[in-house]
């Protein structure tokens, strides 16, 4: 596992953009990692978001895993 005996840390932002827009950001880094993610989520209704963001994970040490990704979170 990347975080067995690692060190990491991380800062992150967060604002609501307009009335139906919520945006973010973060970055976390480590011993063997930098990880970084933007995003924005889209209040469909009361209970409803739409998610958008784009993931990029870089290793010391090995590949690469970069990501878009779109999502749905029901809250209750």
């Amino acid at each position: 596992d990347v975080l067995d005996g690692s060190i990491y840390a991380g800062v992150g932002v967060s604002d609501t953009l307009d009335d139906n827009w919520f945006g973010h950001a973060y970055l976390v880094f480590g011993d063997e990692f930098t990880e970084a993610q933007v995003g924005a989520n889209y209040k469909i209704n009361r209970e409803l978001d739409a998610n958008i963001y784009a993931r990029f994970f870089m290793a010391d040490h090995g590949n690469d895993h970069n990501r878009l990704g779109i999502g749905l979170t029901y809250k209750f």
